[in-house]
């Protein structure tokens, strides 16, 4: 599980990388990941744009703007990894975001 002073450098890294980029796909394939339901989720992202991602405590904060925010949690083991068009993406993986 990440600490503080890891998830405060990634919603700083986040901010730097993601702040203002549009969101053309969500998808997330396990539905315990998300309180929407299936397929909602791209529909709610969909065409929003990435606000300046904020940490406090465990929680990543990151606005789709107008009017909604993604909140993270990594939890056990997880990771965020970005990716450019054209990589490979890992065989399992639960939710992505694509801009």
């Amino acid at each position: 599980m990440p600490e503080l002073p890891e998830l405060t450098v990634l919603a700083s890294q986040m901010r730097r990388e993601l702040t203002g980029k549009l969101i053309s796909c969500a998808t997330c394939l396990q539905p315990k990941c998300s309180n929407v339901e299936p397929g909602q989720l791209d529909v709610t992202l969909s065409g929003r744009r990435v606000g300046e991602t904020t940490s406090k405590g465990k929680w990543l904060f990151m606005p789709a703007e107008p009017g909604y925010t993604l909140l993270m949690n990594l939890g056990m083991g997880a990771d965020m990894v970005r990716f450019v068009p054209g990589d490979p993406l890992p065989p399992k993986y639960q939710f992505r975001l694509d801009l």
